[in-house]
């Protein structure tokens, strides 16, 4: 009885975690570790304005991260597909993202208002990113820790053949540091506010080290039919259509504001939908003569002007309206303002550039072959490790009997 007791209990699990561990391993072997140079904090004497050429009439409502059911259950979603499109639909959203792990959804498939989203990301680390416009799911992935050559090299692979890129919950992600965010591109977008984390100290970060990246705010919804995991976080995108592309187009100028919104209701969906149909909106945001003006049509306990280093350059209280003259010193500037009520609402930043291209990238990572090989190898070394102490626990004979 203690020799099976011994097996079922001790040999078979350390078997199964010394596998577990060592095919987790492999995926380090041969992985690239890079150089970073120092970033750049914007510059020029060009000012880069994602609200200029918006319809104020033409804001729309979105939420890009929502979970359902799937993968038999293993993965986190208490509700079917069905329930949170219902659940959308009824508050009056006119882009809903099925954004499940590792799978884009086949609603609208085929449909010039195919939204072909998932949510990238399986390790332990919870780095996680929203993929728009893949021909298919991207599996490359680190299952334990993730350093910062690690985290670059993801960002690298799930943008190639992308249409864009949303880094998803910062804060929320395990291991990952704030001066990461100095170094880290290939992303579009931040998700600065969500059901997970609110990241905008990280998002600051970011552009501070001249990082051109947008916001959009997501429920991160895993059951929608708890309503308080509802309409939490609400991007809202100017676009003249619901058309996948016009959507995609809009995303990557930077033609959205987003709204963090409290429990309304507190389980009520008529008070819920009735307080989500009344959000504050903007009614102007213009850019001219270095000259930022922000026109809200309800009244802010405060608005506030951010720039670099994420300090205030200008805090307004008890207005709907602000002004704020773009300084010299200034890389860029964004705005906050938050309400009685509770809601807090997010702009897009303007920052400086120089040449043509606004939102051009800057390369900051490069592979070094020295390191590369030297992190290789200590893998391997590693893996052989693991690969002995499997062989001497399934080698080790149990015997019950004492001598």
């Amino acid at each position: 009885m203690k020799k099976i007791f011994l097996i079922l209990f001790v040999k078979i699990p350390l078997i199964i975690l010394l596998l577990a561990t060592t095919i987790g391993s492999s995926f380090y072997l041969f992985s690239p570790i890079y150089n970073f140079e120092e970033p750049s904090p914007f510059a020029g004497s060009k000012i880069y304005n994602p609200y200029g050429a918006i319809d104020s009439t033409q804001w729309k409502r979105a939420n890009f991260h929502a979970h359902h059911r799937m993968w038999g259950g293993v993965t986190n979603g208490g509700c079917s597909e069905e329930e949170l499109l219902k659940a959308y639909n009824g508050l009056n959203y006119d882009f809903i993202g099925i954004s499940n792990y590792q799978h884009m959804t086949d609603y609208n498939k085929g449909t010039e208002f195919y939204l072909p989203v998932y949510e990238h990301g399986w390790g332990i680390a919870k780095f996680h990113q929203l993929v728009f416009g893949a021909e298919k799911v991207t599996w490359k992935e680190y299952p334990f820790f993730m350093g910062l050559s690690e985290k670059q090299n993801i960002l690298n692979h799930v943008h190639e053949g992308a249409d864009l890129i949303v880094f998803n919950h910062p804060r929320f992600t395990r291991g990952l540091k704030k001066e990461d965010m100095r170094y880290l591109t290939g992303y579009n977008m931040i998700e600065a506010v969500s059901g997970m984390a609110s990241s905008a100290d990280l998002w600051d970060e970011a552009l501070s080290s001249g990082h051109a990246s947008f916001i959009v705010a997501n429920d991160d919804s895993h059951n929608i039919n708890k309503l308080y995991q509802l309409a939490r976080n609400v991007t809202f995108v100017n676009v003249n259509s619901t058309k996948y592309t016009d959507l995609v187009d809009a995303l990557k100028r930077g033609s959205t504001y987003g709204l963090k919104v409290p429990n309304f209701g507190d389980g009520d969906w008529n008070i819920k939908k009735a307080q989500n149909d009344s959000l504050p909106r903007p009614l102007e945001i213009a850019f001219t003569n270095d000259t930022l003006r922000i026109q809200l049509d309800q009244k802010a306990d405060s608005i506030r002007v951010i720039g670099q280093g994420g300090n205030a350059k200008l805090v307004a209280k008890d207005t709907a309206y602000i002004e704020y003259v773009m300084q010299p010193e200034d890389t860029y500037i964004r705005t906050e303002a938050r309400f009685a009520n509770g809601v807090d609402m997010y702009f897009n930043p303007l920052f400086r550039y120089t040449g043509d291209q606004p939102l051009a990238t800057q390369v900051l990572a490069h592979y070094s072959f020295v390191k590369t090989l030297l992190y290789s190898f200590v893998w391997l070394l590693a893996i052989l490790l693991q690969l002995f102490l499997l062989y001497k626990v399934i080698a080790f004979p149990i015997n019950s009997k004492r001598r």
